[in-house]
């Protein structure tokens, strides 16, 4: 399903089931916004961290439920993004030598729940998270691609101000990673809530990260090997 203008999708309570399709958003007259006006309260994470209790519409997928392409926007407020074998949102694509799509992504509150990435970004996209919650079952909260080239030349932006990132990991012998930085790019976070399971908060082999404010970073578990993108590394 393509989207190439601007529109609301109020989800109203209901699931939209994309099987192993996706949702994109293919060019830059393209702004999707995405809530559910049946959604009367904010995410509920457990005291441990481990569940998040969440009453509203869904969007969900096998596969990578929702894609920003072509300098397109999605912005979610409110509803859920559930994805059970990959990335719960991919922001901007790359592909040598020829497709490079630089999009961005707005997070004001509901819950993106994922398998792997909760946001992924690529080449110089960005990703706002304002509220809300993430949680990775078996990855990191928001990832980029670490290949040669696929950074463009100034890499991906996130800003983090508020929200709770969870990340978890059911890999054996491997650690989860709330936000991982692989290539160049700017990471801001000013605020939120940043919880790893199983391992580590923040892990950046590339690119500037600048953390201040009343930002909350939370790691338990055991130390192993970080897993990215179905790749582990020591």
């Amino acid at each position: 399903m393509t989207i190439s203008n601007t529109c609301t999708l109020d989800l109203n309570g209901m699931t939209l089931d994309l099987g192993n399709n996706n949702l994109t958003v293919n060019t830059a007259s393209g702004n999707l916004t995405i809530r559910d006006s049946t959604a009367t309260t904010a995410p509920i994470v457990s005291d441990d961290y481990s569940t998040v209790t969440y009453t509203a519409g869904e969007i969900k997928s096998t596969t990578n439920p929702l894609y920003a392409f072509n300098a397109a926007t999605i912005t979610l407020e409110s509803g859920k993004i559930t994805s059970t074998a990959g990335q719960g949102v991919v922001v901007g694509y790359y592909a040598a030598p020829r497709l490079k799509f630089s999009s961005s992504f707005v997070m004001n509150g509901g819950y993106i729940q994922s398998q792997e990435a909760g946001i992924f970004t690529a080449y110089e996209s960005t990703a706002q998270i304002n509220g809300g919650v993430i949680k990775s079952d078996n990855n990191g909260c928001i990832m980029d691609n670490g290949s040669p080239g696929a950074a463009g030349t100034k890499g991906s932006t996130v800003n983090v101000t508020g929200g709770t990132l969870i990340a978890d990991m059911q890999t054996e012998g491997c650690v989860s990673i709330v936000i991982y930085r692989a290539n160049k790019g700017t990471l801001n976070v000013t605020g939120g809530k940043l919880v790893s399971l199983k391992g580590t908060t923040i892990v950046a082999r590339s690119g500037d990260v600048n953390i201040s404010g009343n930002t909350e970073m939370i790691a338990l578990g055991v130390v192993g090997k970080l897993k990215v993108n179905n790749t582990s590394s020591k």
